[in-house]
């Protein structure tokens, strides 16, 4: 009998220290929220000072010459008679550039808007994302590509696919076609700066859309917008290896909001932080500056009218697709489909969809990406004039 009472004792002590020690865990990960918590509001007072307005530049001090290497060559005048912008290049030979630019961002839909979208006739597909603005061009990217870093390099891309439509549909049809650069990381990633400018201790007050307004006054841009948290934990599932935990999900974001507080309170300027790479321990993808959405738009709408613009909430993208892409085809001036054919193209299966999550998201952690993201969902939110971009 007593064997039993020991033994009923010795579990229920084993049980209670498991208990205590899933308290403890939870204990140590709240407190270290509370300081992080804590250190959230030199952010929130950091993006209530932005924006600061950029410079009116020269003519010699437009973005185009302060980076003469990014753009070697300036376009030409555009072909009248082509609708996408299109030039005769010194060499002889037609060169182009794209009509629209699906500019992000990651994890958000867009290779499903990219696919829909790209199926309208007028719209000469092409590979979706080239990435060269962000990345070929600076000697970054570390996928698979023959194109080269240097702006006749990404012309010359547009021209070859405007020659093989020509050559394959006729001059009348290739006059009426446009093409799209579906990069993900063009709204974003001004992350090398430091490549162009070694010396300067801030972010340079042009970026991107500087560069691509440049030589491309009339672009349209595309972009879409998700819960930064929802974009966040699917990027994270996607580019990470050896997700185990929730716990390690939590410890990663707060290490990351550390980090970013640590710049802010060093440099004290907001878009450098914002355009700086999150430099984790290995194998820790959490990148959070993605979801700073308001930093980014505030740069292009400094750049490009606001008509020139269209954003996407992949929320509404979900359930509003027909009448979403109806309105894209009118931003970019194509011909109107069908209802029924924009329904049918709708109702197609999605592209690009995440895997099911493995590991949940502890309550902790979102209402710490909650408070981290909030003024900048406010921000942007303002920016729209719509309160569904505060998530």
């Amino acid at each position: 009998m007593w064997y039993f009472v020991r033994r009923a004792l010795s579990e229920r002590c084993i049980e209670s220290f498991k208990m205590s020690a899933l308290f403890n865990q939870r204990a140590v990960r709240l407190l270290s929220v509370a300081g992080v918590l804590f250190g959230l509001a030199v952010i929130r007072s950091v993006v209530m000072r932005y924006p600061q307005p950029l410079p009116d530049w020269s003519e010699d001090e437009k973005p185009i010459h302060l980076e003469p290497e990014a753009l070697s060559e300036y376009p030409a005048e555009f072909i009248e008679s082509k609708k996408n912008p299109c030039w005769v290049s010194p060499r002889g030979t037609v060169d182009c550039l794209p009509y629209f630019y699906l500019a992000g961002m990651p994890k958000c839909g867009t290779t499903d808007i990219w696919v829909k979208l790209t199926k309208h006739p007028q719209i000469s597909v092409s590979r979706k994302e080239p990435h060269w603005w962000a990345k070929i061009r600076v000697g970054t990217y570390n996928g698979k590509s023959t194109l080269g870093s240097s702006a006749t390099a990404y012309y010359e891309l547009w021209g070859n696919l405007m020659r093989k439509v020509t050559m394959k549909k006729g001059e009348e049809y290739a006059s009426n076609t446009i093409f799209g650069d579906g990069s993900a990381s063009t709204f974003w990633g001004n992350r090398h700066w430091t490549s162009f400018h070694p010396n300067l201790g801030r972010c340079p007050d042009f970026a991107i859309p500087s560069l691509i307004h440049s030589i491309q006054p009339e672009a349209k841009i595309i972009v879409a917008f998700r819960n930064p948290i929802d974009r966040l934990f699917s990027d994270y599932l996607y580019f990470s290896s050896g997700l185990t935990s929730s716990e390690e999900f939590h410890e990663s974001v707060k290490a990351g909001i550390e980090e970013f507080q640590t710049c802010l309170e060093t440099i004290g300027d907001l878009r450098t932080c914002v355009y700086k790479a999150d430099k984790l321990p290995s194998g820790r993808a959490v990148r959070l500056r993605i979801g700073l959405y308001s930093v980014y738009l505030e740069d292009w709408l400094k750049i490009f009218k606001p008509s020139q613009l269209r954003v996407i909430r992949t929320e509404d993208w979900s359930v509003k697709c027909p009448e979403i892409l109806t309105d894209l085809h009118r931003f970019l001036e194509l011909d109107e489909l069908p209802p029924g054919e924009t329904n049918d193209l709708c109702n197609e299966e999605r592209h690009n969809v995440g895997h099911s999550k493995t590991v949940a998201l502890l309550p902790e952690t979102a209402q710490l990406l909650r408070d981290f993201y909030s003024p900048f969902n406010k921000r942007l939110a303002t920016l729209l004039d719509d309160d569904n971009f505060i998530w």
